[in-house]
């Protein structure tokens, strides 16, 4: 599939799709410049609410941190530079809060959990200091707050620490 706004042409070369998302390969080409962006999309999740499957949300945490480190050692530029030069991970979703704050503070958690060994897990704390960045993040209802500790609480369970 290809797209073409002015001077900017998006094709995507690839897709993936697995029970709850979606990930695709698209290439930007704008006034000759390329670039490679992955984009990754959860499909069974609507707005004001949290997914179903705590498992599929952390197998679609799992494959947005795999591609940032692939993007990483290979560079998201077809050219000289390379990602940590040039290319930030974005989260989206329709308000850019409710749901992506969810997405945010979980991966932080998460790689909070896998690198951190001691400082204790301070769950209220790292919300706050996300919403210094994006307002209201998780914010939409308590449901995605206890969603938060579902996803933690799974992923332990998953690497056998409880």
């Amino acid at each position: 599939m290809q797209l073409l706004f002015s001077t900017l042409q998006i094709t995507c070369s690839y897709t993936s799709e697995s029970l709850n998302f979606t990930t695709s390969l698209l290439s930007l080409n704008f006034n000759g410049q390329k670039r490679n962006i992955n984009h990754v999309r959860f499909t069974e999740w609507s707005d004001h609410s949290c997914p179903d499957d705590v498992q599929a949300f952390l197998t679609f945490l799992l494959e947005i941190d795999s591609l940032y480190r692939k993007t990483c050692r290979e560079g998201s530029a077809i050219g000289k530079k390379k990602l940590q030069e040039v290319s930030p991970m974005c989260v989206h979703c329709s308000a850019g809060v409710g749901r992506s704050g969810v997405v945010i503070l979980c991966d932080a958690l998460l790689k909070f959990l896998d690198y951190n060994t001691s400082d204790p897990l301070d769950v209220p704390k790292a919300l706050t200091q996300l919403r210094f960045n994006r307002m209201l993040s998780v914010g939409q209802n308590g449901g995605q707050y206890r969603f938060v500790y579902k996803v933690l609480f799974q992923y332990l369970a998953n690497s056998r620490l409880i």
